[in-house]
């Protein structure tokens, strides 16, 4: 029996290589490849012969990350042999056109990827791929890419209008504690969750990082989630982006009474002034006259007032670094400094740790990766909206 290739040691974890082999492998998945681990090593498949050369170069010396990225710390034994859906949807431009990109990872036991699909909504056949990427009626559940409604409504819009689940498919969500070096909510293989991984470069890096999140979490961390919610949040989605319900019915296989009953808003907080702005103007900005109608405004709300808090954090935890830097720049204590900033000296440390270029350069993807309503309103392309 060949020997098993060398798997990650916390204590011998090189960040920087964990950080590159997550990188080449969101950018090899993304190409329609996969890299497999074999008795000899790793193996590519499936990779363009132009892109060979470069994915072999960025492999060399990080084989050893790669290996444990690609098979994870082993296969929980809980879920026994079962197998998993890492669903991630974000929002993509292509020459001033929206779309929802997707990747779909099959893992088992939330170990070793067995297989990748990455598509868009702009290519025709992508509800078929889809469709046919895994037997959707097997898989153990969705584990979904997902934190806020935006997330939610993307995945449930494919799903619908892809009609898998109908409803009945497991989808799970991961609650990631405050503090992530609490040992309590962790397991082993932990380590890469402190790799300072980047974020929203696309939909398969998002993928594998979601994946890698349920690799390093204890079980208690997970809920599942009934397809209904996801679905609620897509309908939600569509009204706010000018799909009328009808279009909506027939797009997403439902009956108009259900529709109808889902495209309810509901009560929610007010937009604050800048949450207001952002869905208005940074969203909606290219399709005037739409939040006229108030129902669609609420509906709006719902859907893209999480990545607006989400920006806003991004911009305190920026400027938070700026002031810091200046601050230890003059000579200031570090201590000294998070009480003068009212924050704590280990949330402070964690946030000088990012370069503020990469800082400004990930607020800037997120704010690419989120799925604009452009990007809704296409998928029923060729029927009527307003």
């Amino acid at each position: 029996m060949a020997p098993s290739l060398p798997r990650l040691d916390a204590r011998r974890a090189d960040f920087g290589d964990l950080r590159d082999a997550y990188l080449l492998l969101a950018d090899i998945i993304a190409t329609g490849g996969m890299v497999e681990r074999q008795s000899r090593g790793l193996a590519f498949r499936a990779i363009p012969r132009s892109s060979a050369p470069l994915f072999q170069a960025r492999l060399k010396g990080r084989e050893e990350a790669m290996a444990a990225l690609v098979g994870g710390m082993g296969e929980k034994k809980a879920l026994d042999g079962r197998e998993e859906v890492v669903l991630s949807v974000m929002g993509r431009s292509f020459q001033d056109r929206h779309a929802l990109e997707i990747c779909a990872l099959k893992v088992r036991a939330r170990g070793p990827i067995i297989g990748a699909l990455v598509v868009s909504t702009q290519a025709p056949d992508w509800a078929d791929r889809l469709r046919g990427f895994v037997d959707w009626t097997q898989v153990a559940g969705v584990l979904c890419a997902a934190d806020g409604n935006n997330q939610r409504a993307g995945i449930g819009m494919v799903l619908a209008v892809a009609g898998i689940g109908k409803g009945t498919l497991p989808l799970i969500e991961m609650e990631v504690p405050q503090e992530i070096d609490e040992s309590t909510h962790l397991v082993r293989g932990a380590e890469w969750m402190k790799a300072g991984l980047p974020r929203f470069h696309s939909a398969a890096s998002e993928a594998l990082w979601y994946l890698i999140r349920a690799r390093a979490l204890h079980s208690r961390m997970f809920r599942e989630k009934k397809q209904g919610y996801y679905t609620a949040m897509a309908v939600l989605a569509g009204v706010a982006s000018g799909v009328p319900l009808e279009v909506l019915a027939a797009g997403m296989g439902m009956g108009a009474g259900l529709v109808a009953k889902l495209s309810d808003p509901g009560q929610d907080r007010p937009l604050s002034s800048e949450e207001r702005a952002f869905v208005e103007g940074t969203i909606f900005g290219a399709m005037p006259g739409v939040l006229e109608d108030a129902r669609r405004r609420a509906a709006a709300g719902r859907i893209w007032k999480g990545p607006a808090i989400y920006l806003r954090g991004m911009d305190w935890r920026q400027s938070v670094s700026r002031r810091a830097r200046a601050a230890l720049g003059r000579g200031e204590d570090l201590v000294e400094v998070a009480e003068a900033l009212r924050i704590q000296r280990r949330e402070l440390v964690r946030i000088l740790s990012q370069a503020l270029g990469d800082g400004d350069a990930e607020r800037d993807r997120f704010s690419a990766a989120v799925a604009k309503p452009e990007a809704f309103a296409a998928l029923f392309d060729g029927l009527p909206t307003i």
